[in-house]
């Protein structure tokens, strides 16, 4: 009940607005930009799943609300949603610091306190980093890299590489301490205008350490390639 309390506490101070700014920022100095990604999953084992990925904001170029829904279905029964909303301000040119709340609905229902930063490192990586703190008082980290590379105006690749880390052994989740996963994939994307692209997508999913053993375990495999071919949608 305690961290229940923190948590929403965390999200509605959050979302009051930062004294020492203009008026513009709830005027027409607004914008918003969203990325909707559907797609259907192939590989051995998860044949015809789609899943789901949106991710969008909105607000002004010093305070945004960024907005996050992923949907990931598997075919070990244990499928992955999740919603993120947070306040988002700017303090420098390329970084954003941010804060907010995680809901996970799937594999079970959990809300996790989130902070971190997000904007652009060395070489323009794209780059995001974020603490997750859940109402059972579990600690997580989450870092993402990712970067576009024109092939020609309307075909570009996006490699990319993601590492979950967590201070904590999550047994019912099969989770152990340290390093729990990492995703190396790439997605090669076709443009047809700048609002709707054909994308294909292909990642090599990894579990190390304890969540290793966990998963090996229960008769789940440590390592998976996945690739997806959908749409993507930018409005």
């Amino acid at each position: 009940m305690y961290y229940r309390i923190l948590l929403v506490a965390i999200c509605l101070t959050s979302f009051l607005p930062m004294t020492g700014y203009g008026q513009e920022e709830t005027g027409p100095g607004w914008y918003h930009a969203f990325e909707l990604e559907t797609g259907l999953r192939l590989s051995q084992e998860e044949q015809g799943l789609i899943e789901w990925d949106l991710d969008g904001w909105v607000g002004s170029d010093e305070n945004k609300i960024r907005l996050k829904f992923k949907s990931e279905p598997n075919a070990s029964n244990k499928d992955e949603a999740e919603y993120v909303a947070m306040f988002s301000h700017n303090i420098s040119t390329f970084w954003d610091v941010q804060v907010g709340l995680r809901l996970d609905t799937q594999p079970e229902s959990l809300i996790y306190a989130v902070i971190g930063f997000e904007g652009l490192a060395l070489y323009f990586l794209e780059t995001e980093a974020h603490l997750f703190i859940s109402e059972q008082g579990d600690f997580s980290l989450t870092l993402k890299y990712e970067k576009d590379f024109p092939i020609t105006n309307k075909l570009i690749a996006k490699p990319y590489i993601e590492a979950n880390y967590f201070a904590q052994n999550i047994i019912e989740q099969d989770i152990g301490t340290g390093l729990s996963n990492a995703e190396l994939g790439i997605q090669t994307r076709f443009e047809f205008s700048s609002a709707i692209a054909l994308y294909a997508d292909l990642k090599y999913n990894r579990k190390f350490g304890k969540t290793r053993l966990l998963a090996a375990n229960n008769g789940e495999k440590g390592k998976t390639l996945v690739a997806t071919l959908g749409f993507k949608f930018l409005f």
